[in-house]
């Protein structure tokens, strides 16, 4: 069964429920986004199937929406669906927390030949992202490329996250976030800056 449409994070969405095995599977829950398919969207969202003392709870779910809206959802493991259907009726509580549109930067993580990848942010300033592997893990610098451009006598506070893409079950994407993240930080008009460093949990010796 299927929700109708609905509108959150300048995106549209639906919501499907499903088991491979009627009442007497386990269900699943689908996120779907209807729209804006020409980039990646972090979601984060929880669910609550059945109700009173037959229910399932997800917890908050922190997911990627791919460029074709999919999102590997969630399969309740304690329960059959007939275990939380009441009078011939399953009740859902879905509520979204946040949708944010993501970019996907595709880095080379060789040693021999570090070369930086430019990107922009939603203003369009330049940042440069490329691969640190003088540790035992593998870690990130990003560079603010257009800090020349913060007005002068002002700040400009900007804060992110940041992702591993590996690819998961079912043509999906699965997302690993940097260890000391999320990141955040001040910036004043300088002629370069010295970039923050971002850490994975991936050790180096592990990069082809």
């Amino acid at each position: 069964m299927e929700s109708p449409y609905f509108h959150f994070g300048h995106y549209d969405w639906h919501v499907a429920v499903s088991s491979s095995s009627g009442l007497q599977g386990r269900p699943s829950v689908t996120l779907r986004r209807l729209t804006g398919f020409d980039h990646q969207c972090r979601v984060r969202y929880l669910v609550v199937l059945g109700e009173a003392d037959k229910r399932a709870d997800s917890g908050i779910l922190d997911q990627l929406s791919d460029q074709e809206g999919r999102t590997p959802g969630w399969t309740c493991s304690r329960n059959r669906m007939l275990d939380l259907v009441q009078k011939d009726k399953l009740r859902l509580y879905f509520e979204m927390i946040l949708a944010n549109t993501t970019s996907e930067v595709k880095l080379q993580p060789v040693a021999s030949h570090v070369t930086p990848v430019q990107c922009y942010d939603r203003d369009k300033q330049a940042w440069a992202l490329e691969p640190d592997l003088h540790s035992d893990m593998l870690r990130f610098r990003i560079v603010y490329n257009a800090i020349h451009n913060v007005p002068r006598n002002h700040l400009r506070y900007v804060c992110w996250n940041a992702y591993l893409l590996r690819r998961a079950s079912r043509g999906l994407v699965d997302s690993v976030c940097l260890s000391n993240g999320p990141f955040s930080n001040y910036y004043a008009q300088e002629s370069s800056d010295d970039g923050i460093i971002m850490e994975s949990d991936i050790p180096v010796s592990e990069v082809p």
